[in-house]
């Protein structure tokens, strides 16, 4: 029998709602069930006894934010090498809603993709991460952050121009280059778990998205630097719009 999964979300004004997130509507631009429809919160009976999920620190978060933005300012302010400036790259913020979800993924302990979509994030997009060691689990877990997003950026020597103005390929080894750079995106949740494998003791690292890149659509508009932000642009990345700037991901276009 199909297990439903209910979650309850308390709103500002001390109301609730329900949301039924094994309604196929909220997944019905992949092939995936909803997350919560297929996890239980624990380890998947294919881990391995010793899987356990790394408790990210605030520094942790921290970094990961840091990394996003630095080089989403980057790009957006026409120093990366090959790509235009961008006229409302928003700056990516901590979301614990999609850090959950993102947990749920990495339990799994292995490289795939699933539906995470909320009712107000309803184009969330996600990014994975993984490295194997022969010794011992990956102590240092910022030099991981690191080596991940290194990973997603490299991508970039893949890319051009054309994979901005219009998404995604070819070639198709870019889309984590893609959705690091997407100017819609302005969240952001992590998890990270670690399990032995037939590769070894491996380090498994999923990001998911307020906002995913979508074939045919533009990944960022080309021009002046934060020339469309409403709000003015962030003093401390300033070709990115600041944290006041409004965005609805159900309404991108």
């Amino acid at each position: 029998m199909f297990k439903l999964f209910f979650l309850v979300f308390y709103l500002g004004f001390a109301s609730s709602a329900v949301y039924n997130y094994c309604n196929q509507d909220l997944c019905k631009l992949t092939s995936y069930k909803h997350i919560t429809c297929t996890a239980t919160g624990d380890f998947s009976p294919s881990c391995s006894a010793d899987a356990s999920e790394v408790s990210l620190t605030d520094s942790d978060k921290q970094k990961i934010l840091k990394l996003h933005n630095k080089h989403r300012n980057k790009i957006a302010s026409g120093n990366e090498p090959g790509f235009n400036p961008a006229t409302k790259m928003l700056t990516v913020e901590w979301d614990d809603e999609l850090a959950e979800y993102a947990s749920l993924n990495v339990r799994r302990c292995k490289f795939e993709h699933d539906c995470h979509n909320t009712p107000q994030m309803k184009y969330s997009g996600q990014n994975i991460y993984y490295s194997a060691r022969t010794d011992a689990f990956e102590k240092n877990i910022g030099n991981f952050i690191d080596d991940a997003f290194q990973s997603w950026w490299d991508e970039r020597k893949l890319a051009s121009q054309e994979n901005i103005d219009s998404c995604c390929g070819p070639p198709m080894e870019i889309p984590h280059f893609l959705e690091v750079s997407s100017d819609r995106v302005n969240r952001v949740g992590c998890a990270i778990s670690q399990y032995t494998s037939s590769q070894g003791k491996e380090t498994l690292m999923t990001c998911n998205y307020s906002f995913q890149i979508i074939t045919g659509q533009k990944v960022y508009v080309s021009g002046e630097p934060a020339s469309e932000c409403k709000t003015g642009s962030n003093p401390n990345y300033t070709a990115l719009c600041s944290t006041d700037e409004e965005f609805d991901p159900n309404n991108p276009f």
